[in-house]
This record gives structure tokens, sequence and C-alpha cells, in this order.
């Protein structure tokens, strides 16, 4: 079985923790105890999860492979869930989350956001959110997590984690590839193997920003393709990856 990928908080009761099919009785049991909660503000989680295996099918072949799903778990209790959607430029991501309403107002919903939007900050050079106009909670929730509004249009907000984006650290490709390489956990000794591969692909990034958004585009593929790549010669598992999402 696959690590999964596991993100924790300032509370060390409450982790982030990549849902896979084991969570899904817990994961329906909370949406089918909630259905009149989560069918609020036109969410579609209900309406999508009318049974088990509704959200096994889910886990198991997603609509979006790029999608991180995280469950917040209070030790073995299911809470909610938080997610990450990355957009196709690689480069900016959408987060949401629900939250079993027997769990609200334990903090849950503000820790979790606290804490996701941290770990995206490393990967991403924007982090928004929406929330339908009128969902004050919602809307709270992001402004207490270091989010603010950005627009206002069609009954809906638009929020925008503020703060510093990711730093252009180095001025040529090379400085700007072992950095990104670093902050996603490759070893840097391999760096420049990756851009050898990179170039043999005919994907070699013309700047500082595509280096980013070329390699942030890849990092979850690269984590769901472990189980092929482990059968494969180590000095291949780059060039495999980038390969399998070209």
């Amino acid at each position: 079985m696959l690590d999964r990928l596991v993100v924790n908080t300032d509370d060390d009761r409450v982790v982030l923790r990549e849902l896979t099919t084991e969570d899904a009785p817990a994961y329906f049991n909370a949406v089918d105890a909630n259905r009149e909660h989560l069918s609020q503000f036109g969410d579609e989680t209900s309406a999508k999860y009318p049974d088990l295996d509704s959200v096994i099918d889910s886990l198991e072949r997603p609509s979006n492979p790029d999608k991180v799903r995280m469950g917040i778990w209070d030790g073995e209790t299911f809470v909610g869930t938080i997610n990450l959607t990355p957009d196709e430029d690689g480069q900016t991501t959408e987060l949401g989350y629900w939250l079993d309403a027997r769990h609200t107002g334990h903090g849950y919903a503000t820790l979790a956001t606290k804490t996701l939007s941290a770990f995206a900050r490393k990967r991403y050079l924007k982090v928004y959110a929406e929330v339908i106009e009128g969902n004050e909670k919602s809307a709270k929730v992001l402004e207490r997590s270091g989010f603010r509004e950005t627009a206002r249009e069609a009954g809906r907000l638009s929020f925008e984690l503020a703060g510093k984006a990711p730093e252009r650290r180095g001025s040529d490709l090379d400085a700007q590839l072992e950095w990104v390489a670093g902050e996603m956990g490759y070893s840097r000794d391999k760096v420049k193997g990756y851009k050898e591969k990179m170039v043999r692909l005919g994907r070699e990034p013309s700047d500082a920003t595509s280096v980013f958004g070329f390699m942030a585009s890849y990092w979850h593929r690269f984590k769901e393709a472990r189980t092929t790549l482990d059968l494969i010669p180590d000095q291949m598992m780059a060039y495999r990856a980038l390969q399998a999402g070209a």
C-alpha cells in the first residue's frame, strides 16, 4: 500500500490525511448524516455521493487525478474534508472544504484551512477559494486563515491567500530548478539529472516561472505513480513520471 500524504496541524490530535478507499465508510457516513447541511449554498457534495459505492469509485477513479483530497481527523474521528484542486497551469490551486455539522464550533475548519494553505503556499504561486454569497461562516474561516476577499461576482465571493508568494531564488534556471526540487523533497544531487530528462522530453522551460509551473504541475502525479515507479531503476523515476503526465 502506498504511503498516504499526512500533514500535521498545530493541534497534536488533529491531522490532515490523504483519503483512500479505507476512509470511504467514514466519508460516506459523514455525508449521509449531513445531507441537508451539505446541500446549503448550492453545494453538490450530497448529490454526488448517494451511496458508499459512489464514494469508493471517486477515490479509485478520480475525475481529476491532480486533486489532493484530505480527510480532517481528530484521532480516529473523521470530522470533514479539505482539498486542493490545481488549475491547468500548475501554478495556482483552489482550496475547498466541508465539515460534518456534528463537529462544527471546535475550530477544525480554521485549523485545517491554515494548515493546508501553508502547505499549498510552498508549491503554488497562488492559492484561492470561492464561497457562495451569504455563507458568512465559510468566509470568516477564510479570513481567519489569511485569505482576503478579492471579488464579488454572480453571487460568489472570491478569496486569495494573502502574503508573499514563493520566493524566486536565484536568477538562472539551474538555481530555480534546484530550489523547486528541494521544496518538493527531491534529492538535490539529482537536480541536474531531472533537468536533462526534461530536455529529452522536449519540455525545457524558458524562464524561472515556467520551471516552477512545470515542476509543480507534476508533484501530485509523481506521488500517485510510486507503485509503478518502484519497479523502475531509480535513475529512470523522474523521466517516467514526467512522460506519463506529458
